[in-house]
């Protein structure tokens, strides 16, 4: 085990008396040292090694101590001062056999201590790693309450042991051992400690291995809380009149210390300090200056007993009462048009001028500033008060006043109406924008006059004129005080114009390229020969058209307001214009696209079904048109994947295709307002595979040629309900078999095999043989092929051979001539199954391929 010494605190004092006389000596005492990393006879491996040591002493701190590592006798690490938790360290180089080790502490009396080990050094003892340490918390430099627990942690780990199997020491300088603590299996070092004793502390923890080599961590820290200092007098902001006393008041708190043991510094800005004091038994700490003009900031710290400090700030001015004289009020006289100025002398020790004037008008609040632009009329009685103000204090206001004179009323403008006046008409006359700046009533009049003669005073006037006359109204405003500048209006009486009496546009739905017409009536009242003019607009802007219709292929576009304004005249003026009520252009639906699909025939599995825009969607309004894809799978809509190759949604993927799927695609263009009529077209899925069978039963070879062989396949197909197109494996009458099929790969109908493609179907051998019919029977008969190895025709085109004369002989032997076909056998996979030999003409079975 490891061996611990302890720190040893000694202090000696000697009491000597004799002749009457009393001595007090006190003596320096020793310091201590303890050699930690390993106990004495540890054996250890040759090499570097590393150990560790404690050094104290009861009169000297840590960092005063000169420590020194000796090896038999020899020193090895120089005297050195030890880290402020008394920890030493020394690396020795060893080899085999016994070796001493020796750690000595000297103290600033050359007092000395010392500890010495054996050490046994074995070349063969597998070296040992020391551990590793690290505290987590408390932080370097952290804060700590000397009321409340300490939360120590750390971790330890070592190469060569668990860390359950570690022990732990957690230390302070101050306080002296804290608590032992085995580590758990993931390493943490935890420790509640009991509060720590105000003040600063290094904080350290020592892991120790089963070789008794060690790790040390530490961290210095702060026990104690900072004080509280709050400033309650003056309040931010408050203004000093010059002269005054400043009176401050503050009050000190501390978790620790008493209002006693704190001290608290004043300061104010631009002065420095002003002192120190001490805060009464309640925190409570006062201060009594006075200060000239100005801004100031007035600062209190307090300062407790562990040296942390707290500081608190309030501003405050110092100001002397400004004073205004000399207020006038301008213009004098004044009306109620006029804006009324107000200015002042001001009188201040500084030379910013916050003085601020206020208006009344009659008594009542009128608004504040230098100026006043409105609210003031006739009579009444207008005050300019002016508060002196330096933008910290107010002095006493002052004032000055005027009262409003009367302002002359006037009209703006005088209107006979109708303007164009006929003698048929009663005249009418009025008049606009009486006004009065003082708002006082309108008590204008009003003198009619025909020729220059007075005709009456009323409104109206009728019967008294005749065409040619000039007929005048003079209005003369006045506020029931005064009179202002009269205003006259003068018409001519003239012809009486012609009148639209309606007007409208045809056809009411129109589109982008329909042509519009006007359909107008007129009336005069001398019976005049009426003419009309017409004005287009289209959204309001006149066009350079004048004939009685409108092209919309020229002239307009959808959703554009079209109207027309249509003028008459009888031969000497024109009539009133009259406008017909708007038509807008509607949106013609976009026509549909043509469509196709690539490929013509997609196959199973191979090709995507892509549904392809032939001819484009088109707009007769040159909108941009988009397609709406949506699809049918045997007349089911479809809600399954669907991918794009030019628009969106436009194809099926190949995985989702099966032979003899019907899909339907329907497309609808969209203009981005309407929709257009729909486009559809349908394509059937081809098979993936080829399907080949033998007939099991025979036709004639006279079968009318290869067609023949195809329509026999497909009605045996039909019959068995397997369904597909099917061509012969006939070559002849002009064809090859090869050709004939499509290129695979081809499976019998119990879904074996056959060929991979044309080249594996013709390389001299088959995968199986075909002797399965359509039925899924087994049928093992001679077949008729007309065909090589190759699958192209053989044999002679001769009356005496030739695959039947192009599969139109049914017999072998007539009319004294031979017929032949060349046959393969079903049961067969060498190129048997194709060209066997020959047998004459007449019945034949046959190979069957899915067209």
């Amino acid at each position: 085990m490891m061996r611990m010494n302890p720190i040893l605190f000694t202090a000696s004092i000697f009491l000597t008396i004799g002749c009457g006389e009393q001595k007090l000596e006190v003596r320096n005492a020793s310091p201590t040292a303890v050699i930690t990393s390993h106990s004495d006879g540890a054996v250890v491996p040759e090499g570097s090694l590393m150990v560790a040591g404690s050094v104290s002493d009861p009169d000297d701190s840590a960092s005063t101590l000169l420590a020194s590592w000796l090896q038999d006798g020899e020193i090895i690490c120089e005297m050195a001062t030890p880290s402020d938790d008394g920890i030493t360290f020394c690396e020795l180089s060893l080899l085999s056999g016994e070796t001493e080790v020796r750690l000595q502490v000297r103290d600033p009396g050359n007092a000395v201590g010392t500890d010495a080990i054996t050490l046994s050094v074995d070349e063969v003892v597998a070296p040992n790693s020391p551990p590793s340490c690290a505290i987590n918390a408390p932080e370097v430099g952290a804060l700590l309450s000397p009321a409340e627990d300490a939360l120590l942690m750390g971790t330890a780990a070592d190469v060569d042991q668990d860390p359950h199997t570690l022990s732990a020491v957690w230390r302070s300088d101050r306080d002296g051992v804290l608590g032992t603590v085995a580590p758990t299996s993931d390493g943490d070092v935890h420790l509640v400690s009991s509060p720590l004793s105000p003040g600063a502390h290094v904080i350290a923890l020592t892991v120790t291995d089963s070789a008794d080599e060690v790790c040390v961590d530490s961290v210095v820290i702060q026990v104690g809380t900072a004080p509280e200092i709050t400033i309650t007098e003056p309040m931010p902001g408050v203004v000093f009149a010059l002269g005054t006393p400043i009176f401050a008041s503050a009050r000190a708190a501390d978790a620790e210390d008493t209002g006693p043991e704190m001290t608290v510094e004043w300061s104010l800005s631009g002065l420095g300090s002003l002192g120190v004091s001490t805060p009464d038994a309640t925190g409570i700490v006062t201060l009594s200056t006075d200060v000239g003009l100005g801004v100031y900031s007035l600062t209190a710290t307090v300062t407790d007993s562990h040296g942390q400090t707290a500081s608190d700030s309030v501003d405050f001015t110092v100001d002397d009462v400004p004073v205004v004289s000399d207020v006038v009020i301008s213009p004098k006289p004044a009306w109620a048009d006029d804006s009324l100025n107000c200015a002042w002398t001001f009188t201040d020790s500084g030379s910013t001028d916050a003085s601020s004037a206020d208006w009344t008008i009659n008594g009542v609040a009128a608004g504040s500033g230098t100026t006043l632009t409105a609210g003031h009329v006739h009579g009444d009685t207008v005050v300019c008060t002016v508060t002196p103000a330096d933008g910290v204090l107010t002095g006493l206001p002052s004032s000055d006043s005027v009262v409003i004179s009367n302002s002359q009323p006037a009209v703006a403008t005088v209107s006979i109406s109708p303007a164009t006046p006929t003698a048929a008409d009663t005249l009418s006359c009025a008049y606009t924008g009486f006004s009065d700046l003082d708002g006082e009533a309108d008590v204008s009049t009003l003198q009619w006059a025909v020729n220059g003669v007075a005709a009456g005073g009323t409104p109206t006037l009728s019967g008294v004129f005749s065409r040619g006359d000039v007929v005048s109204c003079t209005v003369t405003p006045h506020d029931g005080t005064d009179p202002g500048v009269p205003v006259t209006d003068s018409v001519i009486i003239e012809n009486t114009p012609p009148e639209v009496t309606s007007v409208a546009l045809s056809p009411s739905d129109v589109f982008t390229n329909t042509t519009v017409s006007v359909m107008a009536t007129v009336s005069d009242a001398e019976d005049d020969s009426v003419t009309l003019q017409y004005a287009w607009t289209v959204d309001g802007v006149p066009l350079a058209v004048s004939s009685s219709s409108l092209s919309g292929v020229d002239h307009f576009d959808k959703h554009q307001v079209l109207a027309v304004t249509v003028t008459p005249n009888d031969g000497l003026v024109d009539g009133t214009p009259a406008t017909s009520a708007s038509i807008t252009v509607q949106n013609s639906p976009p026509a549909p696209p043509s469509l196709l699909f690539i490929p013509e025939d997609p196959v199973e599995g191979e090709d995507d079904v892509w549904c392809a825009v032939d001819a484009p969607a088109s707009d007769p309004d040159g909108d941009t048109v988009t397609l709406d894809f949506d699809w049918d799978l045997d007349t089911v809509a479809w809600s399954g994947p669907l991918m794009t190759t030019t628009e969106p949604d436009d194809t099926i993927p190949l995985s989702e295709t099966s032979a003899g799927q019907v899909w339907t695609c329907t497309v609808t263009p969209n203009d981005g307002e309407t929709d257009g009529s729909s486009s559809s077209a349908e394509v059937t899925i081809d098979n993936a595979e080829t399907r080949v069978f033998v007939t099991n039963e025979a036709t004639s070879s006279g079968m009318g040629g290869p067609t023949g062989g195809d329509a026999f396949c497909t009605t045996l197909a039909e019959e068995a309900g397997i369904g597909g197109s099917w061509v012969a494996y006939l070559s002849g009458g002009g064809g090859n078999a090869i050709t004939r099929i499509p290129d695979g790969p081809y499976v019998r109908m119990d879904g074996v095999l056959i060929a991979e493609d044309k080249a594996d179907l013709t390389d001299g051998s088959i995968a199986a043989p075909i002797n399965i019919n359509q039925l899924g029977g087994n049928t093992s008969v001679w077949v008729c092929t007309g065909s090589s190895e190759s699958g192209v025709a053989t044999g002679p085109a001769t009356a005496s051979g030739g695959n039947c004369q192009g599969w139109t002989r049914g017999c072998g032997v007539c009319d004294g001539d031979h017929w032949y076909v060349e046959v393969g056998r079903s049961w067969y996979s060498s190129d048997d199954w194709s060209t066997a030999g020959w047998n004459f003409c007449g019945s034949c079975h046959l190979y069957c391929f899915e067209g």
